[in-house]
């Protein structure tokens, strides 16, 4: 697990072929960190085995984590933001819908994905909105601001800690380290393992 991490860390995207067999070991630790290595290394070539491993994943934990690596990997890719819209509404697994909407925010200037996070902005779950914040300003979707200064502008219809998350990830878009929102993430998302590439690094 260690080589594995180090590697979504500090190798370059090519690295991807080195981690995707870990998708399918035995234990789910390992399919795990493989998972995150993938997110951090976001190379697109990795989109046929991260859905591969979707479709036949069982862990709750490990589907999260393969969730987020679609995203990172398929940012450009229209296969992975179907399949991430999908779970973005999803009614079964509210964790992995949370994990979805934060994915997505990477896609730029896609009508359909503009139409689902602001539908979820508008009706959706204090921490669905959240998810869609922190996801926009992860990616650092400019192009998605908008969306952002909508609510900045309506305040008065958002919960506190989602206009905590709102202020963060403004700030985030505005030039600030995508470190002031690793907390957040981390709570929100259901993280357990460590994404220093983007992050920085400091224990949980």
């Amino acid at each position: 697990t260690k080589l594995i991490h180090r590697i979504g860390v500090f190798s370059p995207p090519s690295y991807w072929e080195a981690i995707v067999t870990q998708l399918t070991d035995s234990e789910a630790i390992i399919r795990q960190e493989a998972a995150v290595a993938l997110e951090q290394l976001g190379h697109e070539d990795a989109i046929k085995d991260l859905k591969s491993a979707l479709k036949k994943e069982e862990d709750p934990n490990v589907r999260r984590c393969l969730v987020r690596a679609l995203g990172t990997c398929g940012k450009e890719s229209s296969t992975a933001r179907k399949q991430l819209s999908t779970f973005a509404k999803s009614k079964k697994d509210e964790d992995l819908r949370r994990n979805a909407l934060f994915a997505l925010g990477a896609q730029v200037d896609q009508k359909s994905v503009t139409k689902i996070l602001t539908e979820s902005l508008e009706e959706g779950t204090p921490q669905q909105k959240q998810a869609v914040v922190l996801g926009i300003a992860f990616a650092r979707n400019a192009s998605l601001l908008p969306l952002l200064e909508s609510l900045e502008a309506g305040p008065e219809s958002l919960d506190s800690e989602t206009l905590e998350a709102l202020a963060a990830a403004l700030a985030v878009l505005r030039g600030e380290n995508l470190f002031s929102i690793k907390d957040k993430c981390w709570e929100l998302l259901g993280d357990q393992i460590e994404r220093e590439k983007y992050f920085g690094s400091s224990k949980k």
